[in-house]
């Protein structure tokens, strides 16, 4: 996984940095001390952030627990997503799942008087899960409302949620402007994370001199892991250590030439994004170029793209007949999600015993995680099989002989 997933993928219950200059900080001390609840929160979000202050947890504990104690919504969302990943104390799921659960109804009332701090925190709540099963949909209706009006906590939130089509149709060049924005705004995960895509060429052009500009500001931020790895990237910079880009226009020159393997991997760069623009319609054109030559990989991702409508007009029907062609080739991912149509009745009528042969076939898969997802829906699918479609179902998969791939 690269970097910018990795940090994407770790970042939702991560805190929002607050940036105050020493006088303000001495005065926001003084008003905690005072016991004003929203002072202390501030001053324990600042230590804990390291922005401002030295990142000290124990002393933002002390202030975000003298917060919690008066019932300060978002320091007990604070204390309970610290203690969620062990930050500063020991992890303790279930007391902060507790804790999270007492902080919603407060920040549900902040977030409605227009706080865009607690608003985000608010999503995160619902997109996460901790409060139960997630609710993508209420929780980026307020991570939304909070980006709209430039909070960059729920700006980079946002653009993870693009990148990983969480709740939302997957667009790498949506979250790059979120993430643009969340890192203009002073949030160093966006700032690395954006550094990183430009250094990687993840949805754009490589640019070293941005990738340089975005991971100088992120290895500035109080937090010392999250500085170490803009250091690290920016090292592997200097040294030319970065990946290396495929030649587009070499690949565009093959694929002019009817060679299905240089369609297929032109479609999955504009898939992609990688070292340009995300583009699902020309990467859906390319798939299609070489899928009616037999390419499996083609094949299945364009399936991929008319069952999502990425670029193209939502198709179940249409993704059944290329997964078909990809199964038949005996590529196991294509098998394991023609099985999975065939069972739910999507693109093709309902057909236990078809779905039960191309599970079998995947689960021989040698890729682990095409076996173990198969092995698990068949064996959910036996439990309501009849044993006499069941014995067809393995007796179809033994008869079956993939087609050879085509050579060019």
């Amino acid at each position: 996984m690269n970097w910018t997933l990795r940090l994407l993928t770790a970042a939702f219950l991560t805190l929002a940095p607050v940036r105050v200059d020493a006088a303000d900080l001495d005065g926001l001390r003084k008003m905690a001390e005072d016991g004003d609840a929203a002072a202390q929160y501030q001053l324990g979000e600042i230590l804990a952030t390291g922005e401002g202050a030295p990142q000290n947890f124990v002393a933002a504990l002390q202030w975000l627990g003298m917060a919690a104690e008066q019932k300060e919504p978002r320091a007990l969302y604070r204390v309970a997503a610290m203690m969620h990943e062990g930050e500063g104390m020991q992890r303790n799921m279930v007391q902060a799942g507790a804790m999270f659960q007492s902080a919603q109804k407060g920040l549900l009332e902040l977030a409605q008087k227009g706080d865009l701090d607690a608003a985000s925190k608010l999503g995160t709540l619902h997109t996460t899960g901790v409060l139960g099963k997630p609710d993508l949909e209420e929780g980026l209706k307020w991570i939304r409302q909070a980006a709209e009006k430039d909070w960059a906590k729920a700006q980079y939130d946002l653009a993870g949620h693009l990148l990983f089509g969480r709740g939302i149709s997957p667009d790498k060049n949506k979250a790059m402007q979120w993430m643009t924005r969340s890192a203009k705004g002073g949030h160093p995960q966006a700032q690395f994370g954006l550094g990183a895509a430009f250094a990687n060429a993840e949805g754009m052009r490589r640019d070293l001199k941005a990738a340089k500009e975005w991971l100088l500001k992120a290895s500035r931020t109080g937090d010392p892991k999250l500085a170490g790895h803009a250091k690290q990237l920016l090292a592997r910079g200097e040294a030319g250590d970065l990946r290396e880009l495929p030649d587009v226009k070499v690949l565009a020159e093959s694929a002019a030439k009817g060679v299905a393997d240089a369609q297929y991997r032109l479609g999955a760069i504009h898939r992609d994004g990688v070292g340009m623009a995300q583009d699902y319609k020309k990467a859906a054109e390319f798939y299609e170029q070489a899928a009616k030559q037999g390419h499996a990989l083609a094949s299945y991702g364009l399936g991929g793209l008319l069952v999502g409508g990425l670029g193209v007009e939502k198709d179940a029907k249409a993704a059944y007949k290329w997964w078909l062609a990809a199964a038949n080739r005996g590529l196991a991912v294509a098998q394991l999600d023609l099985g999975i149509l065939l069972v739910k009745g999507e693109g093709a009528e309902k057909d236990n015993a078809e779905g039960y042969k191309w599970l079998t076939l995947a689960a021989r898969a040698e890729e682990p995680r095409v076996k173990q997802r198969a092995i698990q829906v068949r064996d959910n699918l036996s439990r309501v099989m009849k044993g006499t479609d069941i014995i067809d179902g393995l007796r179809r998969a033994r008869k079956f002989e993939p087609i050879k791939q085509a050579d060019k």
